[in-house]
């Protein structure tokens, strides 16, 4: 997938885990819910698209000096675009795997309560957006006909082996549109949760009483 639906797609991921969290009550206790969201979002954002700083660097949309530091250090594996190496469930699934152990680890020593620090609040919700965004990035490429790696050697697509499906495709840019569409929709339904309005509930309330 291309630059333009990988930010899109993170920003879905995003406000999905976001309001699957608000709705179970996993959200951080006495921290404003917007607040949290505003952290995350740039995260994610960021998450969607760190796979592919496999890219060299001529290619890498964000020039940032954080994201050249990234990309030397993916790059002393000599990767190639979409190799194990940044688009595996084994080595990157593994890493966002160790990095939420290392967040939840710190939760049980520490506790957002017990450190009582702003610092740390900050750090579990950048991380927990990185992750969505990075999970995001491996759905969205393994359904494209490029796939991503399960491990080496193994690959894992959610679609066929079709020039249809292919980077830059209109099957893409229908993937786009989908998530420029719900992610919309999910904003508008976070925005009227503030009001204790459920837009979902809404809908599914209205459509039941077509149904009468």
């Amino acid at each position: 997938m291309l630059y333009r639906t990988h930010k899109a797609g993170g920003t879905l991921g995003m406000l999905v885990a976001f309001e699957v969290a608000r709705q179970h009550g996993l959200l951080l206790p006495n921290v404003n819910e917007f607040v949290q969201l505003l952290i995350m979002y740039p995260a994610a954002s960021w998450g969607a698209t760190a796979p592919d700083l496999d890219h060299h660097w001529g290619s890498v949309k964000e020039k940032t000096p954080f994201n050249l530091l990234v990309h030397k250090i993916l790059h002393l594996s000599k990767p190639t675009h979409r190799s194990w190496q940044t688009h595996s469930i084994l080595v990157t699934g593994g890493f966002c795997a160790l990095l939420y152990a290392l967040v939840m680890l710190g939760d049980t020593y520490f506790g957002v309560g017990a450190l009582g620090s702003f610092d740390w609040i900050i750090l579990r919700l950048v991380v927990m957006g990185v992750l969505v965004g990075i999970a995001s990035h491996l759905i969205l490429d393994a359904m494209s006909t490029a796939g991503i790696w399960i491990y080496p050697g193994l690959k894992l697509r959610f679609v066929p082996k079709s020039s249809f499906f292919a980077t830059g495709s209109g099957w893409e840019t229908f993937v786009y549109y989908v998530c420029i569409i719900s992610s919309f929709l999910l904003v508008l339904n976070i925005f009227l949760g503030f009001f204790d309005i459920n837009l979902i509930s809404l809908t599914l309330d209205w459509m039941e009483k077509l149904k009468g």
